[in-house]
């Protein structure tokens, strides 16, 4: 489970990005939005979701093109979904193998969401997560 990180200065740890892996060309692919030091790592996903961690929040992908809120720290296979505060499903996903999930903002048509409280449902082993996502475009 491969993936690629780039090291935070200001709180001094690797940060995990999501990450495409082709095992045909044995590339594995990040999107960032800027300039940093980067490594390539193996992640192995925990057993429990205490440890669930989604940033960037807020999302602001009108100034930030290609960012996207990524789950950190789930166990593989974790059920993620996002919601509007009125119940409409927006999306939804599973980690991959390194515990990784990522929603890039947009809505199941294609669109961008608009600026809004959203929810983040992380469902694994009969536990469930709940997180505040905020979009401001």
């Amino acid at each position: 489970a491969l993936v690629i990180a780039y090291y935070n200065t200001a709180r001094g740890l690797w940060v995990p990005l999501f990450s495409g892996r082709n095992a045909q060309t044995k590339k594995v692919t990040a999107k960032t939005d800027h300039f940093s030091l980067f490594q390539l790592m193996q992640a192995a996903a925990p057993s429990g979701i205490s440890g669930v961690t989604v940033g960037p929040n807020p999302l602001r992908p009108v100034r930030n093109p290609g960012e996207q809120f990524v789950f950190r720290n789930l166990p593989a296979g974790t059920s993620v979904k996002i919601y509007t505060y009125l119940g409409e499903l927006l999306y939804e996903g599973a980690a991959d193998a390194s515990g990784l999930a990522a929603w890039n903002g947009k809505n199941k048509a294609g669109s961008l969401a608009a600026s809004d409280v959203y929810l983040a449902l992380v469902r694994s082993g009969g536990k469930t997560k709940t997180f505040k996502l905020v979009v401001e475009k």
